[in-house]
């Protein structure tokens, strides 16, 4: 609450002050409209009203999502600058502002060879500030030629890619959405070719509009649209050390107001890992398990795209997609296991795991779209089908030794067949848009979200008779169930008299069912609850170079199918892995202060935001040791965990061919949980990231960028994780006309890759875990497009 008094007298203290300096001369009204070639309105596009003496800036502000702008200007002589990305700059010289002025509808021409230089050249601004959102431009990065989306997040501020390619912002799960609808398609980042996106938009805590399932933050992947006429195909092939192929295909043609386009990537790789866990417990005599880890993973994915859209006139789209892929994947991994008492070795356990995994997804999507009041309205219907499916297996053999290194025996011999025989999913949503008036806007929306799964997971031993026989014990049939109902609306408007303040106040109602079920397991573990979700969101156009906005959300989290599971899984006579059931969503309430400022247009840009964010009833991966000396991985809820944080992004453009991108991240965290006595422990630690990267451009089409990033020890539930710094290169170079692009990239140039986790919130264990990828990574990737990037007019 002491926030939001001091957020609430220094706005309102800004405005007396601006108010006071601007009432004391006599005011006029100048208002407008800015439009492109086809009558639409261009939002977000800038106005500067400038002294005709010095050119200094007398008053500036931003349109609105039509165009519209209205701003108070003291009576006088000035220009009037409009401007915005891909249009050419207009200067209205030597305007006369005795009365209130109304400019009308104001056309801004396309500038099509800064649009060129944008796509093709590499000119575009690096960062986008827009009201709640940061859009980074990640077109123009020589990446882009040579890699995809996972590896373009790589370069995205205070985002990290985990261990199995999972997404996080400031440390905490994200979720992702491909042009501003959250995908579910596990891998699909890796199958979107990096030249295919325009921007990747964080939206660190999203409005109440946002139908958010999987995080407390977004990261949007805009994809490339354009106006291009014609047929545009590229075509690309990759290979690199560790086995690694790739082969991608990608065609479009586009004529007037009918578009078709699909596309095909396939990838084969073979990851290398390696690792080492000490594990130390102190119930009864210490005793010690040190465990050496080696495997291999041959991957073979295919991916395959379709897409299409018809405009039947200028007020409607329909557009029909619809994507599918299959993961091949063969595992081998090797234990070599130490069991130590009193640090003297007592026996040793060869372990070896063979596993063959084949997953197969579908999705697709149906999108309509009408416009209404002159595009001042719109109303889209989407509807979202989804299949996946899962056919995983795999044999463990355990050899036992005894200390002195004789065979003691095969300790187990057992065979798993895990499916998941259809996971099925469904959204249906409808979300209308409503201009009223010149500032204010009005959205509502309602979508229904269903999904179904059933996982069978047999366990089979071999028997006395060389035989294998299931063991019911341990085989299981789960059965999950989930049904989402959500409404919202939102508000947008600006302050009548100091249109320079926007503001949006958004509330989201939830109502949430999962159904977890083990056969077997009689108790009724249905989970209903309904979330009230409210947001507020303000942002101030001091000028035409910096902007201060403020943002507040509370968002709910789901747990997972998987996390809700209660059966147990056998994965060595040390470990066992199960959910909880009784798991509860996560509360998540997260609130943002942020000041942006450029100087010279795009070649100096400077963010601080400083963040706070509390996660009551955190959903946390748990580990204890038992009474028999047995690890239980689970999960469970702990009171809470919050986080309070500084950022800072700067991006230099010193000289036309060199950009220098940089950002930092110090964040407190903390969490309250509880030790094995039940006692209530709260754990704080601080936290500090940093990237950095350097893009230089040469002549003749050559250009580099290395990449560099650091961790600090970064603070988790139960220990936790030590420090480690990794950087990558890229180089690319662009021949016949740039049709054809070449680029070499290393990955994890200094081989400094290591994860080392810690596990010390426990009086009766301790472990400490070190985990590595496959050495330095090379790849060299050859592009061709068939024809060169064009735009035209849209029809």
């Amino acid at each position: 609450m002491k926030h939001f008094k001091t957020l609430r007298f220094i706005l309102f203290f800004s405005s007396l002050l601006i108010s006071c300096f601007s009432f004391s001369y006599a005011q006029v009204q100048l208002s407008g409209q800015t439009i492109d070639e086809q009558g639409f309105g261009v939002p977000f596009s800038n106005i500067a009203v400038l002294s005709v003496v010095d050119s200094s800036i007398v008053n500036g502000g931003v349109s609105d999502f039509d165009g519209n702008f209205k701003m108070n200007v003291p009576v006088g002589e000035y220009h009037i600058r409009l401007s915005y990305i891909g249009y050419k700059t207009l200067l209205l010289d030597h305007q006369n502002l005795s009365a209130n002025l109304d400019l009308g509808k104001i056309t801004l021409q396309s500038d099509v060879k800064r649009m060129e230089e944008v796509v093709i050249e590499s000119r575009k601004y690096d960062v986008e500030v827009r009201p709640g959102v940061k859009a980074f431009n990640v077109g123009a990065s020589p990446a882009s030629e040579s890699s995809n989306a996972l590896d373009m997040l790589q370069n995205i501020p205070s985002t990290s890619v985990g261990l199995d390619d999972e997404v996080s912002f400031r440390g905490r799960k994200v979720a992702i959405f491909i042009d501003g609808v959250e995908s579910d398609v596990a891998n699909i980042l890796e199958q979107i070719p990096a030249s295919e996106i325009e921007s990747i938009e964080v939206i660190s805590t999203p409005s109440a509009k946002y139908d958010v399932k999987s995080g407390e933050s977004i990261i949007n992947v805009v994809l490339k649209k354009g106006k291009r006429q014609g047929t545009f195909a590229d075509a690309t092939l990759g290979v690199g050390n560790d086995n690694f192929k790739r082969a991608n295909a990608n065609a479009k043609w586009r004529m007037n107001q009918f578009e078709i386009g699909g596309g095909t990537n396939q990838k084969w790789d073979t990851s290398l890992d390696n690792g080492d866990s000490y594990r130390t417990s102190y119930q009864g005599d210490t005793t010690q398990q040190d465990q050496l880890y080696r495997g291999s993973n041959d991957k073979y994915d295919q991916y395959y795209h379709f897409k299409t859209q018809y405009r039947m006139n200028e007020d409607n789209l329909i557009q029909l997609s619809a994507s599918t892929g299959i993961n091949n994947f063969d595992r081998e991994k090797n234990f070599d296991v130490i069991y130590s008492d009193d640090e003297v070795v007592d026996m040793t356990l060869d372990r070896s795991r063979v596993d063959e995994d084949q997953r197969h997804w579908f999705w697709g999507n149906f999108l309509f779209k009408q416009s209404f009041r002159e595009g001042k309205s719109e109303l889209r219907a989407r509807v979202k089908y989804g299949y996946s499916d899962k056919d995983e297996e795999f044999v463990f053999l355990d050899s036992t030794y005894n200390a002195d290194g004789s065979f003691r025996e095969v300790s187990r011999l057992d065979r798993v067949s895990d499916q998941m025989t259809g996971d099925i999913s469904q959204r249906y949503s409808l979300d209308y848009e409503h201009g009223l008036g010149e500032n204010y806007r009005i959205e509502v929306g309602a979508a229904l979200w269903l999904r179904n799964s059933e996982r069978i997971y047999d366990y089979y031993s071999y028997d006395e008779n060389a035989e294998w026989e299931q063991d019911t014990g341990r085989s299981n049939q789960y059965i999950y169930s989930e049904r989402v109902s959500t409404a919202y609306s939102q508000f947008n408007g600006k302050m009548e008299g100091f249109e320079s303040l926007s503001y949006s106040l958004g509330l989201r109602a939830e109502h949430t069912s999962l159904d977890p079920h083990a056969v077997g397991i009689e108790e009724n573990y249905l989970n209903q609850y309904w979330r009230i979700m409210p947001s507020v969101q303000l942002a101030y156009q001091m000028d035409e170079s910096q902007s201060l906005s403020f943002n507040y959300s509370t968002r709910n989290k789901a747990p997972s199918q998987y996390r809700l599971n209660p059966f147990v899984t056998y994965y060595s006579p040390t470990a066992i892995s199960y959910g909880n059931p009784y798991l509860k969503p996560e509360s998540i309430n997260a609130l943002e202060l942020s000041h942006d400022k450029t100087w010279n247009g795009d070649q100096v840009y400077l963010s601080n935001s400083i963040y706070y964010k509390r996660v009551k009833d955190a959903d946390i991966h748990y580990r204890f040791e038992d009474e028999n000396e047995i690890v239980n991985f689970t999960y469970t809820n702990v009171d809470a965990a919050a986080s309070l944080g500084w950022e800072l992004i700067a991006n230099f453009k010193p000289i036309e061919k060199l950009r220098i991108n940089t950002s930092m991240n110090l964040s407190n965290a903390a969490y309250t949980t509880y030790t094995s006595a039940q006692e209530q422990l709260r754990r704080r630690g601080t936290n500090f990231s940093t990237k950095s990267s350097l893009e230089y451009q040469l002549a003749m089409g050559f250009s580099t960028q290395l990449t560099m990033n650091y961790f600090s020890q970064q603070l988790t539930a139960q220990g936790y994780n030590e420090p480690y710094y990794f950087a990558d290169l890229v180089m690319r170079q662009k021949l016949w006309d740039d049709k054809l692009s070449v680029s070499v990239k290393f990955a994890d140039l200094l081989h400094s890759w290591e994860r080392n986790s810690v596990v010390d919130q426990s009086d009766t264990f301790e472990s400490a875990n070190t985990y590595e990828r496959n050495s330095v990574r090379y790849y060299l990737t050859v592009t061709y497009r068939f024809s060169k990037l064009k735009w035209g007019t849209e029809s």
